[in-house]
């Protein structure tokens, strides 16, 4: 019923709008029906405030010529080795025509229990020498007897040690626990053995070396024994020849059987040098085992046979730490063990040598220095800058 009288309402409402316009001029009509839309929007719209920012003009910057400064030529320093300093402990010395003998000590029944009289070494090598024998005086040889080398040579070794007594043990060797138990005071009518380590001299020939005990009053126990032992003459290792180029054809090209020539590069030509391999055997001073982060230096003497090493360490008491393993990396690495000879418990060790083969520092864990990290320098040099590095050091 309303729809007719809301279709004339919205006729009448356009025809006022346009009432302003002649129908009679389209123009005017159109841009009326334009702007309508215009009109509308911008009263329906809020104008936001517009925010005015400066502006600038961008300046090309000058980029200044670099006049290039001849390169001078520097002449490489030479490398410092970087060391550690410290002073070597020395040995005791006793001259035995100006000491007292004993007067109520005495030696009976001695006997060879290793390396029997005429046995041949090789040169530079470790041995234990061990003999059985019974305290035949009144008095008791304590803790702190010392054992006296009497030599017309040189054996790179202290003259005067601690006598390391021991129970009667058959099969002493560089074994962990291998000599047995420890005895530290040895009564009249006693048994034991007395062990000690040995270096044989570097050249051919007899020796012979002659020992006294010592008692702790600083008296001569009036009864000498000895061991008597060659050295045999180094053996000669050929030296390998170099190896020999295949001659080329008179072209100076290799050809393959079908007559192709072959290339043939200049690396491939060149023969590659033989590397000088790593030798641990001589004397060391290295740093005590066994002593925290301090440094304390201590005597070593390592022997190397193939791909094996042994050796003995003196600590500060004048009782030997036995080293004992094998060699890795052309000779440059050591891995082994350290142990106490009449011990069974061992600490492990790996040992990394220097490039200039007279240091050497100790590979552990982030590079940090154990109770059984050892560093040494060969016949008494200093120790490395650092006595402990990681792996990849």
């Amino acid at each position: 019923m309303l729809k007719k009288p809301c279709t004339a309402l919205f006729f009448v409402i356009l025809v006022i709008l346009l009432s302003g316009c002649s129908i009679l001029n389209p123009q005017a009509l159109r841009y009326r029906i334009l702007h309508l839309e215009d009109e509308l929007f911008s009263q329906a719209t809020i104008t936001m405030p517009v925010l005015v920012t400066s502006t600038y003009t961008l300046t090309p910057s000058i980029v200044p010529t670099l006049t290039p400064v001849p390169t001078e030529t520097l002449t490489p320093s030479p490398t410092i080795k970087p060391t550690v300093i410290y002073s070597s402990p020395t040995f005791e010395y006793l001259a035995t025509e100006s000491m007292p003998l004993s007067p109520g000590d005495g030696i009976n029944q001695v006997s060879d229990v290793t390396i029997p009289d005429d046995t041949v070494m090789k040169p530079n090598q470790l041995f234990i020498k061990s003999w059985r024998m019974t305290n035949s005086g009144d008095s008791t040889w304590e803790e702190g007897t010392k054992l006296m080398l009497d030599t017309t040579f040189d054996t790179e070794l202290p003259t005067v040690i601690k006598a390391i007594f021991l129970k009667e043990n058959d099969w002493i060797d560089f074994t962990p626990g291998g000599w047995g138990s420890r005895v530290y005071n040895v009564g009249p009518g006693t048994r034991v053995d007395l062990a000690v380590i040995l270096r044989a001299p570097s050249q051919a020939g007899s020796y012979q070396i002659q020992f006294r005990l010592v008692n702790k009053k600083g008296e001569i126990i009036n009864t000498p024994f000895w061991m008597r032992f060659y050295v045999a003459a180094p053996t000669q290792t050929p030296t390998p020849e170099p190896p020999t180029a295949t001659p080329l054809p008179p072209t100076g090209i290799p050809h393959d059987s079908q007559g192709t020539a072959i290339a043939v590069s200049v690396e491939s030509a060149t023969a590659t040098p033989i590397p000088e391999e790593y030798n641990w055997t001589g004397h060391w001073m290295v740093r005590e085992p066994f002593k925290g982060e301090k440094i304390d230096p201590a005597h070593a003497w390592l022997y190397q046979s193939g791909d094996e090493v042994t050796g003995f360490i003196y600590d500060a008491k004048g009782e030997p730490i036995i080293v004992k393993g094998a060699l890795f990396d052309n000779g440059r690495t050591f891995n082994g063990e350290m142990f106490y000879p009449w011990q069974k418990d061992t600490s492990s060790i790996v040992w990394r040598m220097q490039a200039t083969r007279d240091q050497f520092y100790a590979v552990t864990p982030l590079g940090v220095v154990t109770d059984s990290a050892v560093c040494g320098g060969r016949d008494g040099a200093n120790l490395p800058l650092y006595c402990a590095l990681p792996a990849g050091g």
